[in-house]
């Protein structure tokens, strides 16, 4: 089957079918048998109704993930940034023609390819100082996760940090309601915020940094009222940095 055919059957995902046609290069993540998380970069071989073909990058590399193992990848595409995850199929063997049968990892297609946020907006730090703490609740199953300290922050969202390591299972795209309490203003914040990115921490903790961007919620009002009184905090972190800085 060509590949102009097996992109007719997948249509729903237009960004991803022109990374396969561009030979562009994706980097994935995931665990190997070990729990070892494996990294780097690989280009989509095929997309079919139900499943992608994905490179495997070679001896050094890892272990092709195995069965029902999770795999993140990301991406660019003109100019934007999409991510997406997906389960393994395990290995397959693909025919090449000048290399004869190769393994690759086969993946299910994913339910959906989104795109990254952009940072558009100005960020401010909060490593310094008294930590900030953010409680989060999963709105998908009404569970509290705990508190996660604000390691810096834009109107747009905000980036957390937890030591625990099931904030390293958090799906991407996952839904929570995060409250948190800034510096100088008596009241709290709440916002429905969607997980865009995650990385392991390098502390040694097994927890992870979990990058989220602030949606609308039913009242949409006091939603622009909180991004206001955050734009106002980030302006005034930023003229104190200025000062400091003269």
């Amino acid at each position: 089957m060509g590949l102009l055919s097996m992109l007719e059957q997948s249509p729903t995902f237009p960004p991803l079918e022109r990374a396969c046609e561009r030979n562009e290069r994706l980097r994935i993540s995931y665990r190997g048998p070990d729990g070892r998380v494996i990294s780097g970069y690989a280009r989509v071989l095929e997309i079919g109704e139900e499943h992608l073909l994905m490179q495997w990058p070679g001896v050094g590399f890892g272990p092709i993930a195995g069965i029902a193992a999770r795999v993140e990848c990301y991406f660019e595409i003109d100019g934007l940034s999409y991510v997406f995850d997906t389960i393994s199929r395990g290995r397959v063997t693909r025919q090449d023609v000048r290399l004869g049968a190769l393994p690759v990892m086969q993946l299910n297609l994913p339910e959906r390819v989104d795109q990254r946020q952009q940072r558009a907006r100005y960020r401010v730090s909060l490593h310094k100082g008294t930590p900030v703490m953010a409680g989060a609740h999963d709105l998908e199953t009404d569970a509290p996760f705990g508190e996660m300290r604000l390691a810096n922050l834009s109107a747009g969202g905000v980036l957390t940090l937890s030591d625990d390591r099931a904030a390293r299972s958090i799906p991407l795209g996952a839904l929570y309601w995060l409250t948190f309490s800034l510096p100088g203003d008596p009241h709290p914040f709440g916002f429905v915020a969607r997980l865009v990115h995650r990385n392991e921490l390098n502390n040694g903790s097994g927890g992870a940094a979990l990058g989220w961007a602030f949606a609308p919620a039913d009242d949409a009002a006091l939603h622009a009222e909180n991004v206001r009184r955050i734009e106002r905090f980030v302006a005034a972190r930023q003229r104190e940095q200025l000062r400091r800085a003269r």
